[in-house]
This record gives C-alpha cells, structure tokens and sequence, in this order.
C-alpha cells in the first residue's frame, strides 16, 4: 500500500510540474511574434545616424537605426551625469516595423553618491509590447510584473501616451 500511494504521489508531482512547465512555454503568439521581430532587428547590420542635443541639465543622444531607408530601431539616451551627488541616465529603445511601433524598452538608471563612495544604484525598467497594428497588448512594469489587458496596463498606455508618444513623433519627423 505505501509504495503504490509513493507511486501516485510521485506521478502527481510528475503531472503538475508538467502542468507548470507547460503553461509557461505557452506564450501568446503575439507576443512570441514582437520577440521573434525584436531578435531579427537586433541581429541585423543596420546603419546608424546619430543626433546628439544639449539639454538643461544634462546630454541626450539620439541613434536612428536605418535597413536601406527603412527605420527599424531609435535609441534615445538621455543623460545627467554631470550632477553631483547623483547621475541619472534613461535609455529607451523604440522597435518599428513597417513605420509603426510593436517594442519600446525603458531603462531608468539612477546613482546617488555621497562624499566618500556610491550610497545607492537603482535601475527600473518598463517594457510595452503592441500588435502590429499599434494596440498595445502586453505591459511589463518596473517591478517585473507582467500586465495584459488589466486597469495598470491601461494606465500605463495612458501615461505612455502623454510622455512617450509625443517624444516618438517627434523622433519619426526626422
């Protein structure tokens, strides 16, 4: 009797962590298709035309990724490293396709320093993923919770629009 509830305890465990394993290899198509464009674009030999501006209070940077006349990659680099107790830099990356957005990573990273020594580094990042189509479908927060098709995401897209969007027209007129 024992070693048959052995046996069953032990095809239990065997058919759950196969549940488990299961259900995380099975991603949204969607999904695994902007990751599967994303690979492809940053394996590409791409030419790169840079801009680079002077702000207050820091630097920012500018690299246009072209394939022929096709601009598939922005990468925007802003940078305040010349405080002093403190350096701030955001990079964002913003993936296109077909003239539209599908991928935009934000990396935040912040260094804060004291007379002697560097007291704390902190890095957030933000990921959005949107269908071909311009729908944004997928939302990673700074926490690396992923969100898809619930009130944070949608606040997310709203925050998005105001600050990010406005910054993309203006990279896409160049």
């Amino acid at each position: 009797m024992k070693k048959v509830m052995n046996f069953v305890l032990a095809m239990l465990c065997f058919f759950t962590f196969n549940v488990v394993v299961n259900a995380a290899v099975k991603e949204n198509p969607v999904i695994q298709e902007i990751i599967s464009e994303k690979e492809k674009t940053d394996k590409e030999k791409l030419t790169v035309k840079t801009e680079e501006l002077d702000t207050d209070g820091g630097s920012e940077e500018i690299n246009y990724y072209y394939k022929g006349n096709e601009l598939k990659k922005i990468v925007d680099i802003f940078d305040t490293s010349n405080v002093v107790d403190a350096d701030f830099t955001e990079e964002t990356e913003y993936y296109l396709k077909n003239g539209k957005v599908y991928f935009i990573h934000i990396k935040e990273m912040y260094t804060k320093y004291d007379l002697e020594s560097v007291t704390e580094d902190t890095v957030k990042e933000k990921k959005y993923y949107f269908d071909f189509k311009g729908k944004l479908v997928r939302y990673v927060d700074e926490n690396g919770k992923i969100h898809e098709n619930d009130s944070e995401m949608k606040k997310a897209y709203e925050d998005f629009k105001g600050s990010v969007s406005n910054k993309l027209k203006k990279y896409l007129k160049n």
